[in-house]
C-alpha cells in the first residue's frame, strides 16, 4: 500500500519550509510520516526537492506536479495522497479514504478538501493528467483535475477541523494549541 507526503511546496507565506517545522521532538515531515503509518499504509513515499525523495518532473505546478511525477515512476498503483502541512489530520480519517478509494477504484477526496485524496492512477486517469499538463492553455489546479477525472467526495462528519492547513506562522501558531501535548 503506498502514500506519498506532498511536502515540496515554497512555503511562501511560512517564510520557512513547512516540512522541517517541529512539533514535539518530531519535524511536521516526521509527524505525518507517523500518522500515515498508524492509517496502516506503510510505503511511503516524499515528494519534495531533496535527496531520497521523489523530486517533481516540471518544477513549479503544486500538488499536480507531484502527481505527474508520481503517475511516471507508479501508474497502476493506488496512492494516498497527503499534504506535509495538514497536522490535525487523523490516522482514522487517512484509512477512511484509503478503503473508500480501493473500494470504489476511484480517485476520492473528503467533501471538506481535494487533500488529501486517494487516486487510483490507471490509464484513464494518467491520459486525463498527462493532456492537462501537456496543454499549455489548461488549467493546471488540483480542483479542475479532480473535477475532469470525476472524483467523489467522501462525506466525514465532525472532521472539518482536521482540513486546516499551516499557511502562514500565526496558523501553525493556532494549530499548535489544537494538538494534543
Amino acid at each position: 500500500m503506498l502514500a506519498a507526503i506532498l511536502a515540496g511546496g515554497r512555503s511562501s507565506r511560512m517564510g520557512r519550509d513547512k516540512a522541517s517545522l517541529c512539533l514535539g521532538n518530531q519535524t511536521l515531515l516526521e509527524f505525518m510520516e507517523s500518522k500515515i503509518r498508524q492509517s496502516g499504509l506503510d510505503r511511503i513515499i516524499i515528494c519534495r526537492n531533496d535527496p531520497g525523495c521523489l523530486r517533481d518532473l516540471i518544477p513549479g505546478l503544486g500538488p499536480i506536479g507531484a502527481i505527474y511525477t508520481l503517475r511516471q515512476h507508479y501508474a497502476g498503483s493506488g496512492v494516498l495522497i497527503v499534504p506535509v502541512d495538514m497536522p490535525l489530520l487523523t490516522s482514522h480519517t487517512l484509512s477512511e479514504l484509503w478503503r473508500a478509494g480501493t473500494g470504489k477504484q476511484s480517485a476520492v477526496h473528503a467533501r471538506q478538501s481535494y487533500l488529501p485524496l486517494y487516486l487510483q492512477l490507471d490509464e484513464p486517469t494518467c491520459e486525463t493528467l498527462d493532456r492537462i499538463v501537456k496543454e499549455d492553455h489548461s488549467n493546471k489546479s488540483l480542483g479542475f483535475f479532480l473535477s475532469a477525472i470525476g472524483a467523489q467526495q467522501l462525506v466525514l462528519e465532525d472532521a472539518d477541523r482536521e482540513f486546516a492547513n499551516v499557511n502562514t506562522p500565526k496558523d501553525w501558531e493556532d494549530i499548535q494549541k489544537l494538538l494534543p501535548a
